[in-house]
């Protein structure tokens, strides 16, 4: 697929091509706005752009000060590039948004170059921030130690050996929250895989993040149920909740959607009476559902909130006790069950809190 390569105002493109490059500062940077090399990041028509939707290639982790965004399974063998566009706000009526989509980008990491929007939803005009830190890990099969890179002055320089602990390669951005004083607590983002020429990519879906505060702890559950072992981490936050699935004997792409079941009260009499719990919450995908059926088997949920699809905020939740029961089930796409838990594992929170 061959897309045609729009460069608005300066040409970054050209100043690629050209090995000229400025400064490299950082994820501490200073503020770069007087270098007027690095105006406006390079723009691409992206009609019909091809997605690469593996739900596992694209990944958002956050600490107290800064956000990594990571794709997996990508190659600079062709000396390509990223974009990572961000929806500060989950508001696609604001920012840069001309195709209509469900997301609205207040800024933009382009390679290790952060840029902030000041156009008027529709034309490609942007301010940029600072220089982030921008790197990628290889991984080689049966090596203990691969080589890793780093972008700076416009191309990828050799860092030396490292142990990747993944098996797959991955790039990974990450850039100081302080550099985006504006951002909420639940955003919206999108990655663009681009090539050497800027004139192809692919990108991936839009997707919601929630923003982490302060893990307090965490705790691991399997079940033996349905097709293979399963298992899930269950992560505590000041803020949220979070459930991260792996699998043993179980191939995840098979299935689609993920419920997973809160015994709020731990009583298995109390709330959707359902393998072996009493639950008061359903999160499916990326919603927050309360049970309004009573003390039943009956199917009566009301949505109260919404996170992403591992992740949700506790102010949705209304926790009565520190000890809660979890079970939770994967779907197929035409929602039909493939494996399950039973509440078989019981959490506390307040001894999460401590660990």
């Amino acid at each position: 697929m061959n897309l045609t390569n729009i460069i608005l105002g300066v040409s970054l493109g050209a100043f690629l091509m050209s090995g000229c490059g400025g400064e490299d500062v950082g994820v501490k940077s200073k503020i770069l706005s007087d270098d007027e090399k690095y105006t406006q990041p390079n723009k691409i028509v992206r009609d019909n752009v091809s997605e690469f939707v593996d739900e596992n290639t694209y990944n958002i982790e956050n600490s107290d000060d800064d956000i990594s965004f990571k794709i997996h399974n990508y190659s600079i063998d062709a000396k390509g590039h990223t974009q990572f566009f961000i929806d500060i706000d989950s508001d696609s009526q604001t920012g840069y948004n001309p195709y209509g989509e469900n997301i609205g980008s207040e800024y933009v990491v382009e390679d290790n170059r952060l840029y902030k929007y000041t156009g008027d939803g529709k034309d490609w005009t942007w301010d940029m921030i600072s220089l982030v830190d921008t790197q990628y890990f290889t991984f080689i099969p049966n090596s203990s130690q691969e080589p890793s890179y780093k972008y700076e002055d416009n191309q990828w320089v050799e860092q030396g050996m490292v142990s990747n602990p993944f098996p797959y390669s991955y790039i990974n951005v990450t850039v100081p929250l302080s550099l985006l004083p504006d951002i909420q607590e639940v955003f919206i983002t999108k990655a663009f895989k681009i090539n050497a020429n800027w004139n192809d990519s692919t990108q991936t879906p839009s997707q919601k993040y929630i923003i982490h505060k302060n893990l307090m702890g965490s705790r691991l559950m399997l079940a033996n149920k349905g097709t293979g072992i399963m298992g899930v981490t269950f992560n505590n936050f000041e803020n949220s909740i979070q459930f991260k699935q792996f699998n043993l004997e179980y191939n995840h792409n098979n299935y689609k959607h993920m419920l997973h079941f809160l015994d709020i009260d731990n009583n298995n009499e109390t709330g959707y009476m359902f393998i072996g719990g009493g639950f008061e919450y359903l999160l499916e995908d990326n919603r927050i559902y309360k049970y309004k059926g009573g003390n039943s088997t009956e199917w009566n949920w009301e949505e109260v909130g919404l996170g992403t699809y591992s992740t949700y905020l506790k102010s949705s939740i209304d926790f009565t006790q520190d000890i809660i029961g979890i079970g939770f089930m994967k779907l197929d796409e035409n929602w039909t069950e493939i494996s399950y838990s039973r509440k078989v594992v019981e959490f506390n929170l307040a001894e999460i809190a401590e660990h």
